[in-house]
């Protein structure tokens, strides 16, 4: 989804000359981890829902990690 208005809004708030603003909930995987360990969060109405997400994510990042590991280095 593109929200270009309020995109826009946050680089003027925050200061910022781009902003990449993603919706986490569709994201791929590998983009959901990237988001968490790299971007900053703009909105969370739930810190341990937050929490509860992060960790989620963190470890079906971790296993599919250990699976493309696995499949490349299978003999």
């Amino acid at each position: 989804m593109n929200y270009p208005r309020l995109e826009h809004f946050l680089q003027q708030a925050l200061n910022f000359d781009n902003i990449d603003l993603i919706v986490l909930n569709g994201a791929s995987v590998i983009l959901q981890f990237q988001a968490l360990q790299e971007g900053r969060r703009v909105l969370c109405a739930d810190d341990a829902l937050c929490a509860e997400f992060a960790s989620l994510i963190a470890r079906i990042y971790e296993d599919e990690m250990a699976q493309c590991y696995r499949a490349l280095h299978a003999t």
